[in-house]
C-alpha cells in the first residue's frame, strides 16, 4: 500500500488501495463532471464549479494506490478512462476525422495519466491537494510545450473561468495557466475532503492564496484604457461544409458577395464601416502570391496530386482575383472600406510550391497586402505530417474528407496593416480557426511589437451546431483579457462576435436568437488601446510562468520517492 504524509505536521497514514474497476469508474465520473462543465454542454458558458468538483473527484481516485501487484493494470485502466474523458472534450471532431478521436483521447489521456502518477509520487511527501494542483497544472503545460501531433493545447482547465470577470482579470498577469492552477488547487481541497474529510493547512493556504492572487492581480492590473477603433462588418454567410467542398461553392461565394453589399448599403451614414471581414477560406479560388510564376518557370516542384496543367490554373486564379475584387466586389464598396478574408494562398518555398491557410487584407483601392498564415494545423484535416507523399495516405484522405491535407504552416502570426478613412492606421494580428486555441499565437506578435487588435477568421461549419463553438468563445475571451486586446471573430457559420480587451463580449451576431448556422451580418466598433505598445504583464511573463511551473513539478518529484513505488 501507499504511505502518505499528511502535512508539515508529520502525521503519516496509510491510504487503502483502490480496485481497478472502481478506479476506472471513479475516473469516468470525474470526467463526466468535467465534461458537463464545458461551455455549451449544460450551459452556454459552462459552470466552472463543476470543473473544480471534477478535478476533486479525479484526485480522490487518482491519489489512491493500486492493490499489490496490480500497478500496471491500474495504469492501463486509468489511461483508458482518461482517454475516454479527454476524447469527449473534443467529441465534435467526429464530424471531420472520426479516427482522430483515438489519437486525441489516448494522446491527451496519456499526459493526464502521467500527471496522476506524478501526483501520487508528490503526495508521498506533500499534502495530497498540493500534489494534485501542481501535477494537474504542470502536466497541462507539458502537453502544450510540443506542437501537434506530439502535444495538444486544446482546452486547458483555466478556460473554464472565461465568463467570470472577477477571476478572468487575473489572466492579465497569470494567463490561462494561472487560472488553471487556481481551479486545480480548489480541486485539491475537494479531493482532500473526499479522501480524508479534512483539508491540510498547506492545501488551504495554496488554494486561498492562489485565488486571492488572481483576484488581486485583476484589480491592480486593469484592462488597458481604450478608444474607439475601426468599425468592422462581420459577414456570416453560413455555407455548409458540403457546399464548400463542391463546385457549388463558386455560387455560394457570389451570394456572400451580394450579402455583403446589401449589409453595407444598410449601414447608417453616420456610422461608416472601415473593414469588412469574411471567415476562413471563404474564396472559391486560390490567391497567388508574388513570385509563384517565376518559381514555376524555374522548375519549382508541384505536388503531383494537384493535377496537370497547373500553370494554366495559376493564370486563371490571377485573372479571377482581378475580376472578382478589383473590377468586381471591391469597386462596389463605399469609399474607404477595406476587406479581410480567409483564403487558400499559393506560395513558393525554396524549390517547391506550397499552399497555406491564410488571411489577406485588401485596401480600399483593391490592392492586396502581405498575407498571414495559419500557424497551428489540424493533424489529419490540414496536415498529413508528410504522409501525403504516399499514395495510400492520399487515398485514405480522399475517402475520409474528399481532399489531401497538405497545407504548410506559418512560422509566425501575421500582422496586417489597416488604414482607415480618418487617416488612422491599425496593426491587426490575423489568426485562423485552430490558432484560436493557442495563447502563444496571440501573445507572440504583441511581445514583438505593435498590435491594436486580433482577428480570427474561422470556418466551423465542419462541426455543425456543436459545443466546439462555445469552446472557441472561451479561448477568445481569455486571450483577449490576457493580451489586453480586442478579439474579432469572423466566421462562416458562427459564432461571429467582438470581444473587448477585458474579456467581455461587446457584440455577437444573432438571427432570431440563434448565433450559429445562421446567415447574417454584424457591425461593431472595436476598442483599441490608447497606448498601442503597452500590454499586460502576462505577455512578457508567460514563458517564465510556464517554465516555473514545470520546474516546480520536477522539484517536488525530485524530493519525493520513485515513480515505481508510487504505483504500488
Amino acid at each position: 500500500m501507499e504511505a502518505e504524509h499528511a502535512d508539515a505536521g508529520g502525521e503519516r497514514g496509510a491510504r487503502p488501495a483502490l480496485s481497478t474497476g472502481r478506479r476506472f469508474g471513479g475516473l469516468l465520473l470525474a470526467w463526466a463532471l468535467l465534461f458537463a462543465a464545458l461551455p455549451g454542454v449544460v450551459t452556454p458558458d459552462g459552470p466552472w464549479g463543476l470543473a473544480v468538483l471534477g478535478i476533486g473527484v479525479f484526485g480522490a481516485v487518482a491519489l489512491r494506490p493500486a492493490p499489490a501487484g496490480r500497478a500496471r493494470r491500474a495504469f492501463l485502466a486509468a489511461w483508458l478512462a482518461n482517454a475516454i474523458g479527454t476524447g469527449a472534450t473534443m467529441a465534435w471532431i467526429w464530424y471531420v476525422v472520426p479516427f482522430g478521436l483515438l489519437y486525441i483521447g489516448f494522446g491527451m489521456g496519456f499526459y493526464v495519466t502521467l500527471g496522476a502518477v506524478a501526483a501520487r509520487r508528490i503526495a508521498r511527501r506533500f499534502a495530497p491537494g498540493v500534489a494534485l494542483a501542481v501535477a494537474w497544472a504542470g502536466f497541462e503545460v507539458a502537453r502544450t510545450v510540443l506542437p501537434p501531433p506530439f502535444g495538444l493545447g486544446w482546452f486547458l482547465v483555466g478556460f473554464h473561468a472565461h465568463a467570470t470577470p472577477w477571476l478572468v482579470g487575473g489572466a492579465r498577469v497569470f494567463g490561462v495557466e494561472g487560472l488553471g492552477f487556481v481551479l486545480a488547487a480548489l480541486g485539491g481541497v475537494v479531493a482532500e475532503l473526499l479522501l480524508d474529510r479534512r483539508v491540510r493547512r498547506s492545501t488551504a493556504l495554496l488554494s486561498a492564496g492562489s485565488l486571492a492572487a488572481r483576484v488581486l492581480a485583476g484589480t491592480l492590473v486593469p484592462a488597458p484604457e481604450t478608444i474607439p477603433g475601426p468599425r468592422v462588418l462581420l459577414v456570416q454567410p453560413s455555407v455548409p461544409q458540403e457546399v464548400k467542398q463542391s463546385t457549388d461553392f463558386v455560387a455560394a461565394e457570389r451570394r456572400a458577395a451580394s450579402q455583403t453589399l446589401d449589409a453595407l448599403a444598410d449601414q447608417p451614414r453616420d456610422e461608416p464601416v472601415d473593414l469588412v471581414c469574411w471567415g476562413e477560406s471563404m474564396l472559391a479560388e486560390w490567391l497567388v502570391e508574388p513570385g509563384v510564376e517565376a518559381a514555376l518557370a524555374a522548375g519549382a516542384e508541384v505536388p503531383e496530386w494537384w493535377g496537370d496543367g497547373f500553370e494554366g490554373r495559376v493564370a486563371y486564379w490571377r485573372a479571377s482575383e482581378e475580376r472578382f475584387f478589383r473590377r468586381g466586389l471591391l469597386r462596389r464598396f463605399p469609399d474607404g472600406v477595406s476587406f479581410l478574408t480567409g483564403a487558400v494562398v499559393l506560395d513558393s518555398a525554396g524549390d517547391r510550391l506550397v499552399r497555406r491557410n491564410g488571411v489577406v487584407l485588401f485596401d480600399p483601392a483593391g490592392e492586396r497586402g502581405e498575407s498571414a498564415s495559419k500557424r497551428f494545423l489540424v493533424p489529419g484535416a490540414e496536415t498529413a505530417l508528410g504522409f501525403e507523399r504516399f499514395a495510400w495516405a492520399r487515398k485514405l484522405a480522399w475517402r475520409a474528407m474528399g481532399y489531401v491535407p497538405d497545407f504548410s504552416r506559418g512560422e509566425r502570426t501575421g500582422v496586417l496593416h489597416l488604414a482607415t478613412r480618418d487617416g488612422r492606421g491599425f496593426e491587426v494580428a490575423a489568426l485562423v480557426c485552430f490558432d484560436n486555441a493557442f495563447p502563444e499565437a496571440f501573445r507572440e506578435p504583441l511581445a514583438a511589437g505593435r498590435v491594436d487588435f486580433h482577428v480570427v477568421a474561422s470556418n466551423e461549419a465542419w462541426y455543425h451546431d456543436s459545443f466546439e463553438m462555445d469552446q472557441m468563445l472561451a479561448f477568445s475571451r481569455v486571450v483577449a483579457a490576457s493580451t489586453g486586446r480586442s478579439v474579432v471573430r469572423a466566421t462562416n457559420s458562427g459564432v461571429s462576435c467582438v470581444i473587448g480587451p477585458d474579456g467581455r463580449e461587446i457584440a455577437r451576431l444573432r438571427v432570431q436568437g440563434a448565433d450559429r448556422s445562421v446567415r447574417g451580418s454584424l457591425a461593431a466598433l472595436v476598442p483599441v488601446p490608447v497606448d498601442p505598445l503597452a500590454h499586460p504583464p502576462y505577455v512578457d511573463l508567460r514563458d517564465a510562468l510556464r517554465g516555473g511551473l514545470l520546474l516546480l513539478v520536477a522539484l517536488l518529484l525530485g524530493l519525493s520517492r520513485s515513480v515505481g513505488r508510487s504505483l504500488r
